[in-house]
Parts: structure tokens; sequence; C-alpha cells
């Protein structure tokens, strides 16, 4: 966990600069939809591309295993939700499926994973020592 440590600054996390690119991409997307369709995929799209840098920024900010694991989990769903937008825009003829942003998509998922599997074991160490240094249970009642 030593990397979350030492940021100092949210846009040396290449994390969530790969994740800003994306969500870039899909406001872009966003600007150049029909003002009908806009309505629809709001809070699909345009909402989860902010929430998907949101996210790894609050997991950049933490020191707890379990929140940086709870807002990583957020992120990552918050890709799948946007990719399933942005796959139904295009089946749909609103726009042009860029491939490379649905491999962006499909590898910061994969980075997000590797974060994540990391807090597991930063949780796993702190239960670990948390058990280690519990004082061992007296035989003794209370002293009087």
């Amino acid at each position: 966990m030593t990397y979350r440590r030492e940021l100092n600054k949210l846009e040396d996390n290449a994390l969530w600069r790969d994740a800003e690119k994306i969500a870039k991409a899909i406001f872009d997307t966003y600007d150049r939809l029909p003002e009908d369709e806009k309505m629809v995929v709001k809070w699909k799209l345009r909402d989860r591309a902010f929430d998907l840098t949101s996210d790894i920024a609050e997991a950049c900010g933490t020191f707890i295993p379990k929140d940086i694991e709870y807002n990583l989990s957020q992120a990552r769903r918050s890709v799948f939700s946007m990719k399933n937008a942005y796959r139904y825009l295009g089946r749909q003829g609103f726009l042009k499926i860029d491939p490379q942003l649905m491999v962006d998509m499909d590898k910061l998922v994969t980075d997000i994973d590797v974060q994540i599997k990391k807090s597991w074991h930063d949780i796993d160490e702190i239960e670990t020592d948390r058990r280690d240094t519990k004082p061992a249970p007296s035989e003794k009642g209370p002293e009087s």
C-alpha cells in the first residue's frame, strides 16, 4: 500500500489518469448524441464516467484498505455500466463504437482488479496484526 501513502497529487496516480481519459472520451461522446437520446443515457453514461474518476479519487485519498476496496469496486461497477450504455448506443446507431475505447475500458477493469487484490492483502495483514497483538485472555478474574 506504500504507493498510496507516497501519493501527493491525484494526477500522479496512473489508474486515475487512465480513468480520466476514458471519462473524457465518454463526455465527448455524450456531447455528440442527439438531444432526445441524451436524456435516456444521462444517468448511465455521463454520470458513470464522473463516478468512475470520483471513486478512484476517493480510493487514492484514503489509507483504509476496506475503503480502498469499496471505492475501487464502485469504480469497477461504473466501468461496466458505462461500457453497457456505450455499446447500447452503438447498437442503436447513435454512435460509432471506438474499439480502442472498449479495449481501454477492459484494461482499466484489469488494473482496478489488481489494486482491489492489493487492498485484500492489506486487509488480511491488518487483521493478522490485530489477532497477533490481542492480549491473551487471563485465567484470573478482574483485579479487585
